[in-house]
Order: C-alpha cells, then sequence, then structure tokens
C-alpha cells in the first residue's frame, strides 16, 4: 500500500459503511456486477502493486508494478507471462506510478524519486530512458497522474504539490513546465488520476477531497474548475484514478468499497453514480488505475489482488437530440451511446418511450410520452444492463414552447391585454399600408 494512504487510518470501517449506506439509496445507480470478460493474474504475470495502466493501439497491456514496467500481448489472460519487463538498475525505476504513450509508442512513466521517465517504444530488460525530466524548475512533488495530448504536451499531476503542470513534447532535464494549475482556487489539495477529453477538457482525482475537478482546456494558474464531482451522494470513498468512455462518462476507481463509480458526461455536484461496478462476481479488489481500449473495454489494475480485469463495453448514452419538447409528449428523440441491442428499452422520466426502435449498436429513436414539467431522467436497459442520463430530456409547459399562457388560471384583465395589444398591432400595421399608398 502507498505511504500516502497511512492517513486513512482506524477511520476505514466507519467511512466504508457510511459511503456503501449512500449506495443503497441512490437515485440513479444501477449495480452491475457482470463478471469480467477476462482476468490476467497469477505468479507468472509478476504483477504486485499495479499503480499504472494503458493500452497501446494494438491492445497491448502496459503496466507499472513496484519498479518494473511489464507489457502483456493484445488479449493476454490467466496466468500469462509479460512479452517484455522494464527493469533493473539502468532504467532507474523507483516506483512509477502513472503510465502513458505519445502515437510514437514511447513510454512516460511518473516516478515516485519526482521525475518523468520516457522509454523508447518496444524497450525492454535493464535499459536507460532516452530522457528524463527532473530537477528543481520541473516543480515536481510527488508526481503521480500522468497523460498526453494529441499534440504531444506531458500533463502532470504533483500529489503533494497541489498542481497540475503541462510539459512541452520534447521536454528534458530540469526544465520549467509551460503552464501550472494550482492556488486556492482550484481547490487542489493531492491531485492523482487525469485524463483529458477530446476537446480538451481536463479531469483529475482530488484523493484528498475525494472529488472529480474538470478545468477548462484554457486553464491556466490560480482558476476555479469548471464543475466538481463530490459529496456524500456520489458514495466516493479514496478515490485515486479515472478514465472516461468515448460518450465521456467518467469512470472512478474507489479503493475502500472496491467498486468502480460512473457518472453521466453532463452530472456535477453531490449526485450519484449512473452506475456502480461492484460486487464478489466482478473479483474486483482495491481498484487503482483504469484504462481503456478503442473497443471501449475497461482495465481495472487491483491492487489488493494482484490482477487486471477487464470489464465489456456496458451500455451507455453519449447524448439525446433534441433533449426538450412539450409536456404533451409526441417528440421524436435520437438517442446515441453504445451496447445498444435488439429490445432495448427506454423510458423518459419513468415512463416508458413510444415506438422505440434500435437502429444500431449506438443508435436508438423514439418518442417521448406525456409528463409533468422539468428535467428529468432517461433511462435505457438492454441486454441486462442500463444508461441513465440524470437530466436526459427537459419537459416544457406550453408557456415556454409557445410564449402565450393559455391556462384557466388568466384572468379576463390579462387575456383583454393581450387581445388589445394584437388590435394596436393591428392598427399599426394598417397605419403603415396607408403611408406607404401616398
Amino acid at each position: 500500500m502507498r505511504v500516502r494512504s497511512i492517513i486513512m487510518g482506524a477511520a476505514i470501517a466507519t467511512i466504508t459503511g457510511a459511503m456503501l449506506l449512500a449506495t443503497s439509496g441512490s437515485a440513479y445507480a444501477a449495480v452491475d456486477s457482470t463478471p469480467p470478460a477476462r482476468v490476467i493474474g497469477g505468479s507468472s504475470t509478476g504483477l504486485s502493486s499495479i499503480d499504472g495502466l494503458i493500452i497501446g493501439s494494438d491492445g497491448s497491456i502496459y503496466a507499472t508494478a513496484n519498479n518494473t514496467i511489464e507489457v502483456f500481448a493484445p488479449g493476454a489472460t490467466g496466468n500469462a507471462a509479460p512479452v517484455g519487463v522494464i527493469s533493473g538498475s539502468a532504467t532507474t525505476l523507483v516506483h512509477p506510478y502513472g503510465i502513458a504513450l505519445d502515437s510514437s509508442g514511447n513510454i512516460y512513466v511518473a516516478d515516485i524519486d519526482d521525475a518523468v521517465k520516457v522509454f523508447a517504444a518496444g524497450a525492454y530488460g535493464d535499459v536507460a530512458p532516452i530522457r528524463t525530466i527532473s530537477g528543481n524548475l520541473t516543480g515536481f512533488n510527488n508526481p503521480e497522474g500522468l497523460v498526453i495530448d494529441s499534440a504531444g504536451k506531458i500533463w502532470v499531476t504533483n500529489f503533494n504539490g497541489a498542481s497540475i503542470e503541462t510539459f512541452d513534447p520534447t521536454a528534458t532535464g530540469n526544465v520549467a513546465p509551460i503552464n501550472v494549475i494550482s492556488g486556492a482556487a482550484t481547490t487542489l489539495i493531492s491531485p492523482d488520476g487525469i485524463e483529458l477529453d477530446g476537446s480538451g477538457n481536463i479531469y483529475v482525482v482530488d484523493f484528498q477531497n475525494t472529488t472529480v475537478d474538470v478545468f477548462a482546456p484554457t486553464a491556466t494558474g490560480n482558476v476555479a474548475p469548471t464543475r466538481t464531482i463530490g459529496g456524500a451522494t456520489t458514495t466516493l470513498n479514496a478515490i485515486y484514478y479515472l478514465v472516461l468512455d468515448s460518450s465521456r462518462n467518467i469512470f472512478v476507481s474507489d479503493y475502500l468499497n472496491s467498486q468502480i463509480n460512473v457518472f453521466a458526461v453532463n452530472q456535477s455536484g453531490d449526485e450519484p453514480p449512473v452506475r456502480i461496478l461492484s460486487g464478489s462476481a466482478t473479483g474486483i479488489s482495491g481498484p487503482f488505475p483504469l484504462a481503456m481500449d478503442v473497443a471501449g473495454n475497461l482495465y481495472v489494475g487491483n491492487y489488493n489482488a494482484n490482477s487486471i480485469a477487464v470489464f465489456a463495453p456496458g451500455t451507455s448514452i453519449a447524448s439525446i437530440a433534441p433533449n426538450s419538447g412539450p409536456t404533451t409528449g409526441g417528440t421524436p428523440i435520437t438517442i446515441t451511446g453504445t451496447g445498444f441491442s435488439t429490445g432495448a428499452t427506454v423510458t423518459i422520466g419513468g415512463v416508458a418511450a413510444k415506438n422505440v426502435q434500435v437502429v444500431s449498436g449506438t443508435k436508438i429513436t423514439a418518442v417521448t410520452p406525456a409528463h409533468a414539467a422539468g428535467a428529468v431522467t432517461v433511462k435505457v436497459g438492454s441486454g441486462g444492463r442500463s444508461a441513465v442520463d440524470p437530466r436526459g430530456f427537459t419537459f416544457l409547459d406550453e408557456l415556454a414552447t409557445t410564449g402565450v399562457d393559455a391556462s384557466p388560471s388568466m384572468g379576463l384583465g390579462s387575456g383583454l391585454l393581450v387581445v388589445g395589444a394584437f388590435l394596436l398591432l393591428l392598427r399599426a400595421a394598417a397605419s403603415r399600408r396607408r403611408r406607404a399608398a401616398l
């Protein structure tokens, strides 16, 4: 166990119990106990104290474990030996945490000795890094989270430095970051896992705050997050890492509860997750790092079990269009996402949608039912799994859709005002026509 986790001390049992009670009362969460599609584990794997995971474009699995980097073949399962290991005195590895790959396949790791070390693509054995970023100018203070953006820039979280730093793609040696997010407004205390979405938004797990903070792509300096997920209702408890799927749903590893909490793309504040991956059948035990491949398979590094569990893609909702319509219902909508199968069901505000058609595994069409005004939950059930968008559709009353209040509560005086205004408009129009005719 990491040294920094000692702060939880004797309160573990009390905190865990409180969080599990919150789970049972969740308004959205569906507990998913689906077993993993495969598990990599056993003495031949060499896995122990897994701290980082990343999946290569070819499906190769890279894991940091103790003072090594292990690489497994695509599709590896069971007690499979790694196809390669980076280990030995020449590597200078002490205890690497986060791991990332650039577009060329070079391997980046954040090491506990306040350094980011880069190894050549395909490197194995007792090899030296091709470059190392370290020194006082870097500002490193226990760097842990690590991600490479589409431009090759290196994003690093400082667990003990309460900051997020960005380095030039070619950075090496004792060099200052090109951008730093830090200060009281950020609310950061101990940032750990970090991810970027396709728009460049920055997602960070804050261990000490037990929150997921999202910063704008252009965030710099002492700037507040654009949204934060945190609070008792989220059920989050000792969180370290996160990963995003193609729909931008947020998967968060919850170490003490031995579960993965999933939050929808538009969630914020103290809200329950839309899905919880948990239960003995899942084999999840003290999850730390998370990763996802291009097919949407979820990889969970089980710190306690010294294994990597791989879960097939679940059902998810990416978008609903349009996302509003009248309370009378009848609005045709298109739901995009993943995991849709024949026989899928759709409810909107707890009422079954009409004319549900599964167009493909990523598209459903339906028609909204009648419902009272307000933002409501949209739920898709498919193949024994479900996906929820907590505020997926908003029913608008007649005033909002037409701009005129047709309710019985509209008094005679108000009605006369409307009629009078209409007559004045007609008179003005007639006057303009007369002037034009002269």
